[in-house]
């Protein structure tokens, strides 16, 4: 018998860990493999809304908090808030206001195909990296893509 994802991610984030890649056993299995999570990798909703739930029921292990704490003063706990609302960035809300058609077919997009552009605009780490993600974002859009 194996413990659900949702069960074993729970346990991971209780002690500072994470779930990382998914393997294949073939036959409908699957081998999720865990890490300890990264100082500076974000923090989903999903995950800050399980956190929540941990500490209410007082779950959370010292090395946990620990994790949270360093997310907290870092930046990476509410790195993805403004993706998770489906905040249009400055940089981007300008490349949108000159391509009024790609923001119209990006504006008729399911939030899911939204967020999934905002994501890979905020994981850019170089100027250069997040603009050409804008180019092709605004590109994508205006070719009513939803995704790249």
């Amino acid at each position: 018998d194996s413990m659900r994802w949702e069960e074993a991610v729970k346990v991971a984030l209780c002690y500072g860990w994470i779930d990382s890649t998914v393997k294949s056993l073939g036959n409908g299995k699957r081998r999720q493999y865990f890490t300890p999570r990264n100082e500076k990798s974000v923090w989903s909703a999903l995950n800050k809304k399980y956190i929540e739930e941990l500490i209410s029921e007082n779950l959370m292990h010292e090395s946990g908090l620990k994790k949270i704490e360093i997310g907290k003063q870092n930046g990476s706990w509410s790195a993805l808030d403004d993706v998770e609302n489906g905040i249009i960035p400055k940089d981007l809300q300008k490349a949108f206001d000159k391509n009024p058609k790609a923001l119209e077919n990006y504006n008729n997009f399911a939030p899911s195909y939204r967020k999934s552009y905002l994501y890979w605009l905020n994981q850019a780490k170089r100027k250069t990296t997040r603009e050409n993600r804008i180019v092709e974002i605004i590109r994508l859009c205006n070719a009513n893509i939803k995704s790249r």
